[in-house]
């Protein structure tokens, strides 16, 4: 059996939903014949855990992690730590160990070719020194590269981790985006280099769970709209609906005891209650606490319909959860930056998303009242977007 080694700060029991692109390719590459080894950090680095994502039998033994901290949590005294603990990213202290146990992997394993994925500075600071010290197969994975060249965030990211960007730009054997607009953008930033490196590899959902996944709550003359992730004053900014409501609301088009606007894991939505207040819809509008990723499936099933807020801050880039979101079948409005990522693929939707312009309330409020307009999308085939899928990809492009 073939060995990879894949290094990955979040992996299970993490709960992020930036867990889910590794442990999806790990369990498929190993129906595809593959060992994966995997190289993660200590659990200490996760704030919130899950117990219910569960790593198969033939993974688990070879999961390893290394020492690691939280800058902002471990080192930190009265809120205050050294800038440096946190370059390039707040996982710093995991790299020392971390190639160091990577390599002890590679000399037990000899593994065909070594896999880092992003947003983790670090874990592609690992595979490059691996990379340097065992001249092994590198592909290096751009998941969501936070320093993408692409707006005024990137002045920002340190000179170390500009640093790795380039030098993994340059020395892994392959480059994988998980959006077409991401591969561009880097070929662009790195144009020096062979266009044929870089190659795109969608995010998915995972067939196993959706493709049996059924409503378990009756539907009731309650509309529930359902956003699942974190908010962002810039990029992921919910105040346009809040005030598209409002507006309808106002207008006699929606009634508050009709309709209900759920925020997962988006924290307690203190910064938005005197606003809604204000607004006369803080009824209507619930801010509920993180669950696991299954529940979290399972509540996209059940709700009648789910929004995506992506601006044009994140133009390049497509939500995993949004994949998920597609897989249900249920519709989709869609708050977004025009000429985007995630425009472009809600569109592919046929008549299943509602894709309404970022801060454009007249837009939302439009894309609301169409939206109670669709029904659940049962007979379209969405296999294209399967984690499998991108797997097989992933498998053809390890073989380099």
């Amino acid at each position: 059996m073939k060995h990879i080694l894949m290094i990955a700060a979040e992996y299970p029991p993490c709960l992020s939903a930036g867990v889910q692109r590794t442990f999806h390719f790990a369990e498929n590459l190993y129906k595809l014949g593959w060992q994966p080894v995997i190289l993660s950090a200590h659990p200490r680095i996760y704030a919130r855990l899950d117990d219910q994502t569960q790593v198969s039998p033939a993974i688990q033994p070879h999961v390893y992690r290394a020492f690691a901290a939280d800058a902002s949590r471990h080192f930190a005294i009265q809120g205050k730590y050294l800038d440096c603990l946190e370059d390039p990213d707040k996982f710093a202290s995991w790299y020392h160990m971390g190639w160091r146990k990577g390599l002890k992997l590679i000399r037990t394993y000899s593994p065909e070719v070594i896999w880092s994925t992003f947003p983790v500075s670090t874990a592609h600071r690992i595979a490059l020194k691996l990379k340097q010290k065992t001249g092994s197969k590198w592909v290096a994975d751009f998941r969501d590269p936070l320093h993408s060249h692409c707006d005024d965030n990137y002045k920002n990211i340190t000179p170390l981790a500009k640093r790795i960007d380039r030098e993994t730009a340059e020395q892994a054997d392959a480059l994988v985006f998980a959006t077409e607009q991401m591969k561009m953008l880097y070929q662009r930033a790195y144009s020096h280099l062979d266009p044929a490196k870089f190659v795109v590899i969608e995010n998915g959902y995972d067939e196993n769970v959706f493709d049996k996944l059924e409503r378990t709550e009756p539907k009731d003359d309650v509309f529930t709209l359902l956003y699942s992730g974190g908010l962002y004053p810039h990029g992921r900014d919910p105040v346009p609906l809040f005030k598209a409501i409002a507006e309808l609301v106002k207008q006699g088009e929606l009634q508050q005891d009709k309709f209900r606007l759920h925020f997962r894991g988006s924290g307690d939505g203190s910064a938005y209650h005197d606003l809604l207040e204000e607004l006369g819809i803080s009824s209507m509008v619930h801010f509920l606490p993180s669950v696991s990723y299954k529940e979290s499936i399972q509540e996209m099933k059940n709700a009648d319909g789910l929004l995506v807020l992506q601006g044009k801050t994140f133009n390049n880039q497509i939500p995993g959860k949004v994949y998920e979101y597609i897989a249900t079948g249920n519709p989709i409005l869609g708050i977004v930056g025009q000429g985007g990522a995630t425009e472009g693929l809600l569109k592919r939707m046929d008549n299943n998303a509602c894709v309404t312009e970022e801060e454009n309330v007249a837009s939302i409020r439009r894309g609301v009242i169409n939206m109670f307009t669709k029904s659940p999308n049962t007979a379209k085939d969405f296999s294209s977007f399967s984690r499998s899928r991108a797997a097989n990809k992933l498998q053809v492009l390890l073989g380099l």
